[in-house]
């Protein structure tokens, strides 16, 4: 229904006319009594990018903003043990929201969650008034998105205490095989769960991991993915990236590496970053005839998703007829 809003509203005539073929015993046809909470971090995901991503063939041609990367995965995020505060048993349950898919037209939103109505992060002061945990940080995700003509949105990065004993599962995905970019553009950053990042006891969990043991004074690492990119990276206008780095979205290192753009601090307090255009020109020359790993990883071109091209580059101007027609994701 996605792919097909002029179908709306959904309604059970319209459900009555589609025939779904599936496998039982799968992850999209799961029999009782097979666990399935949390799993659509999986399947769900999945099976939206991979049909878009199939659709963007014909579409590419006569609807080009209808054309779409992958966008930020559902993780689920699950602890449960004894609240000394409250003296209760609880079960904490964090989701994340991230980096959505770029446009063609334009850029991907940040830190937010557009399939399940837009939905934005849970506010980390009532996570702290329910549950044992204390937050250090809560930010954007700096350089994670799909870096591209049009870029992805940005993940979201929180780290926090632990101050009882609990157990740890986490349902998730997108941490290995990046949300990938498309027409040359590059994979996000992927999802991160870290327990007492940087230090001698370090563990990666992973996206999958049940019955996980943290200890009191633990520290979590929890950061979700960007979004896909569109477009080469290099074609991007430098203004545009400028703004990013001042913005604090993306690094300085990061302009130079993935976008080509040589940026000079002249005062960092107030604000004055300038474009070296000259170097600027001689890098992006130079990355031209490097060219940026291909693969399935964060930050790599995608060897199926750059063979998505369009048949022209649609602008804003363009589109916003079309707004009122369909409401493809990332509205």
């Amino acid at each position: 229904m996605i792919c097909f809003p002029q179908l709306f509203p959904l309604n059970e005539g319209i459900i009555r006319n589609l025939e779904i073929l599936s496998k039982k015993g799968t992850c999209v046809d799961v029999v009782e009594p097979a666990p399935t909470t949390g799993y659509c971090s999986g399947a769900f995901d999945k099976v939206e990018a991979v049909t878009i991503a199939c659709l963007a063939g014909p579409l590419s041609k006569v609807q080009p903003w209808r054309v779409y990367p992958a966008a930020v995965s559902l993780t689920n995020l699950c602890m449960g043990g004894y609240n000394p505060r409250t003296k209760k048993q609880f079960v904490q349950y964090t989701y994340a929201v991230g980096g959505e898919n770029a446009r063609t037209f334009k850029d991907g939103k940040s830190l937010i969650f557009m399939r399940f109505c837009n939905a934005r992060t849970i506010p980390q002061e009532l996570e702290e008034r329910w549950f044992p945990v204390v937050f250090t940080r809560y930010e954007a995700r700096q350089d994670s998105c799909g870096h591209g003509m049009r870029r992805g949105g940005f993940g979201l990065v929180r780290e926090f205490d632990v101050l009882t004993d609990v157990t740890m599962t986490i349902h998730g995905d997108r941490e290995k095989f990046a949300p990938f970019g498309i027409s040359g553009g590059l994979n996000a950053g992927g999802s991160m769960l870290i327990v007492n990042k940087g230090t001698k006891r370090e563990m990666n969990a992973g996206m999958y991991a049940t019955g996980v043991k943290i200890r009191k004074g633990d520290r979590i690492y929890y950061s979700s993915a960007g979004g896909g990119g569109f477009g080469n990276p290099l074609d991007r206008e430098p203004e545009l990236v400028l703004t990013d780095v001042m913005d604090e979205w993306l690094t300085i290192e990061a302009a130079k590496k993935y976008y080509g753009v040589v940026i000079r601090v002249k005062d960092a307090e107030a604000l004055d970053h300038r474009i070296d255009w000259d170097a600027t020109r001689k890098l992006r020359a130079k990355l031209r005839k490097k060219k940026f790993p291909e693969g399935t990883g964060p930050h790599q071109v995608h060897p199926l998703g750059k063979k998505i091209k369009v048949a022209w580059v649609p602008t804003e101007e363009e589109v916003a007829p079309h707004i009122t027609v369909s409401r493809p994701p990332g509205w």
